[in-house]
């Protein structure tokens, strides 16, 4: 009887224990995106293109990083991050010292630099203020704004490392190993892209290339040499915007610009690359030919870079007041514009559908290296 009991008992336990007949979906193994300078903004850019079905991944998850020395204020990001509470993404406080001397060699944040390398799939450097010429060698132009060198530093020896590397330390690229990571460079991200493996920057278009002495000289100058609104610096006014619509050629068939020759973009910017670093290949120019839009990488297939900014709010949002001059009417005069122009908005849709793909294709790479524990 006793005997009996238990064997009872057993094949009750037995019954707890086992799968229930419904299985569970698997869950999506994460893909880890980093952004560098999670300002408030930037982070609503990356929540939209999400919404929007733009940037496409699943279990996507977004971490913001910067460097503890920045002087950017941030409290915005992190406040916005606990009102609103989405579960994808966080800010990390990257602290290490990072002398100006040691930028482009291995340095006190080379340990931190592997190690958010070795735990995402991909790498977004974000846009802003002008990078301090000494970082390539140059002395600063009258018209370069300098704001946040300690940025600029963390960014661009990262890049450094991602692509680069040191060979007096004998430390390689940290591409060598997973040569699939996705890296993209927008605007100032391009810029720095180009300053860590070498090359220089144009410090002010208007001034150098085109010989422009004045704002107002500038203001009529053609609209496809205009690389950031001048009526903004000129004649400022509330809901007068710092971008401007302009077109691109496109000079090599990427993935996603197959039977584009040219086509319109929003750009911000008054500096430009200057000596193209070796490694990186042009694929964009201006209309004119004189400032490089697009880059990507020699060697590794999922570096790109683009001096237009295709991640902006603006773009997609048309309920935004966004006006070109300060007599303008109507809402956003981005999104009017795009909407009107199939090649541009059919190119952006491609662009962050080969961002996607490249984060993808990282994550199940990286995900295979993982060996389960037994």
């Amino acid at each position: 009887m006793r005997f009996r009991m238990t064997l009872i008992l057993v094949s009750a336990m037995v019954m707890v224990c086992q799968p229930s007949a419904t299985k569970e979906k698997p869950k999506t193994p994460s893909t880890v995106l980093l952004l560098t300078s999670p300002r408030k903004q930037e982070l609503l850019n990356m929540k939209l293109l999400v919404k929007r079905g733009l940037l496409k991944v699943d279990g996507l998850k977004l971490i913001g990083i910067y460097h503890s020395d920045e002087y950017t204020d941030y409290s915005h990001a992190y406040k916005w991050l606990r009102n609103h509470n989405p579960g994808w993404m966080e800010i990390r406080r990257i602290k290490c010292r990072l002398e100006p001397d040691k930028v482009i060699k291995s340095n006190d944040c080379s340990r931190k630099f592997k190690e958010l390398f070795d735990e995402s799939d991909g790498v977004i450097f974000t846009g802003g203020p002008d990078i301090p010429p000494s970082l390539y060698g140059k002395k600063t132009d009258l018209a370069t704004v300098i704001e946040d060198p300690p940025r600029h530093r963390f960014e661009i020896s990262f890049l450094h490392h991602l692509l680069v590397g040191d060979p007096k330390s004998h430390t390689e690229a940290f591409m060598k190993k997973k040569p699939y990571y996705l890296v993209l460079g927008i605007c100032l991200g391009m810029q720095s892209m180009n300053v860590a493996m070498g090359g220089t920057l144009i410090q002010d278009i208007p001034s150098e290339v085109y010989g422009i002495k004045n704002l107002e000289q500038a203001k009529s100058m053609p609209a496809d040499k205009m690389h950031r609104s001048i009526s903004a610096q000129l004649d400022p006014a509330p809901n007068v915007g710092w971008g401007v619509i302009h077109p691109i050629k496109i000079l090599a068939d990427k993935l996603f610009s197959q039977g584009f020759k040219e086509v319109k973009v929003l750009s911000l910017h008054h500096q430009a690359i200057g000596e193209l670093a070796k490694g990186l290949d042009v694929w964009a120019r201006s209309k004119d030919g004189k400032i490089i839009e697009a880059v990507s990488h020699h060697d590794f297939h999922h570096v790109y870079g683009v001096q237009f900014h295709p991640e902006k709010r603006v773009l997609y949002d048309p309920l935004r007041t966004y006006l070109p001059h300060a007599n303008a009417h109507g809402r956003n005069f981005v999104t009017d514009t795009m909407k009107k122009d199939h090649d541009a908005t059919e190119f952006l849709k491609r662009f962050w559908g080969l961002i996607s793909h490249c984060l993808i294709k990282s994550s199940v790479r990286r995900h295979a290296m993982v060996k389960p524990v037994r």
